[in-house]
């Protein structure tokens, strides 16, 4: 899910890409792993996909 850094109006619907993610975690996690891209539960800004 990405979302951008500026993305205010999206916290009440629970997305916060402001809140900072682990982009090994993140990006490179197995699908078990709840703080991977897989489970859709945190949003990445575009900062941090960009490297």
């Amino acid at each position: 899910m990405l979302a951008t850094s500026r993305a205010q109006r999206l916290i009440p619907f629970a997305i916060d890409s402001n809140k900072g993610i682990n982009e090994v975690h993140y990006f490179l996690g197995e699908k078990e792993n709840n703080k991977s891209s897989y489970f859709l539960e945190d949003a990445a800004s575009e900062f941090v996909c960009q490297g």
